[in-house]
């Protein structure tokens, strides 16, 4: 992580997911998953970590990885700690140990990325987006984020991460769920964050992450991609999910059954293990009220 002169981080995400998958692929790491590393095992564990995180202060490493022990090591244990250190390696050099996210201790700009969109009605009954977020570095690296953002403000949001201004631009915006997948810096701020990190401010994207997000825009956009199954539909609105398709905007792959509500066969999302079609579940989640979700402005 560096810190550009406006004071805002630029972190190298390519080294930490570089070094994430490192740790995971690591067979002198991967040998401890099952057992509980204590005494000499874990002294073994923290010498096959400092192979892989050089950078790290040793103690620093070592009071990092005591969150390991005590239970049988899970492969997704193994997966969160590898990220949380790749995450925040300005930190292990400092000096500082990398824990478990309690609680945001001060401001901190850190990447993330947008990992669902769906529509979604806030208490007050404006219509938008519920968003869900994972953070990609920093302190609360690999938290999740859920956040409600009107449609006006996705859209203000939109062309911060690099889509045209105009709809008549080369990567104009139309809808919520074309940002899935798409990365952007945020203010995580101790005053929002009493329940878990949150944030207000989404600074706009530059340098590697506008490369990124205009790299997905373009592999997504029908005049400058050619899809791999040769459809020509906006991606936001095909039915295969990120399951079967890297560029999809949702997890699971739709199927078509039988609606209990509708009483017709159209398409469902598995990843709700509804018997509501996707058209009866919009439906139903535009008339009910009350959710508590946080609003963004």
């Amino acid at each position: 992580m560096t810190t550009t002169p406006d004071s805002k981080p630029r972190y190298d995400l390519n080294r930490v997911f570089r070094i994430k998958r490192a740790i995971e692929q690591d067979l002198d790491i991967a040998c401890f998953v099952g057992t509980k590393p204590e005494g000499a095992d874990f002294d073994a564990l923290v010498r096959a970590f400092r192979v892989r995180v050089p950078i790290a202060e040793r103690e620093a490493l070592k009071k990092s990885l005591l969150a390991l022990t005590g239970q049988p090591l899970t492969r997704a244990a193994l997966a969160a700690m590898a990220w949380r250190l790749a995450g925040n390696l300005t930190s292990l050099k400092a000096g500082q140990p990398v824990l478990p996210w309690s609680r945001q201790q001060k401001a901190e700009w850190v990447p993330l990325q947008i990992i669902d969109a769906k529509p979604w009605m806030s208490k007050k009954g404006r219509k938008g987006s519920l968003l869900q977020f994972r953070v990609l570095a920093g302190s609360p690296c690999t938290r999740l984020i859920e956040k409600f953002w009107s449609r006006e403000f996705c859209a203000v949001v939109a062309r911060r991460l690099g889509f045209s201004r105009f709809r008549s631009g080369k990567y104009p915006w139309q809808h919520p769920k074309q940002m899935v997948g798409m990365r952007l810096l945020v203010e995580i701020t101790p005053q929002l964050s009493r329940d878990g990190p949150d944030f207000e401010h989404v600074h706009p994207a530059s340098g590697s992450l506008l490369a990124y997000n205009r790299s997905l825009l373009r592999a997504r956009t029908p005049a400058t991609r050619t899809c791999p199954r040769r459809f020509t539909h906006p991606c936001h609105l095909c039915a295969v999910g990120m399951d079967r398709c890297d560029l999809a905007t949702h997890a699971r792959t739709y199927v078509t059954r039988l609606c209990r509500v509708c009483r017709e066969n159209k398409l469902h999302d598995p990843a709700t293990n509804e018997d509501l079609c996707m058209d009866c579940q919009e439906r139903r989640m535009r008339e009910e009220q009350g959710h508590t979700e946080k609003e963004g402005l």
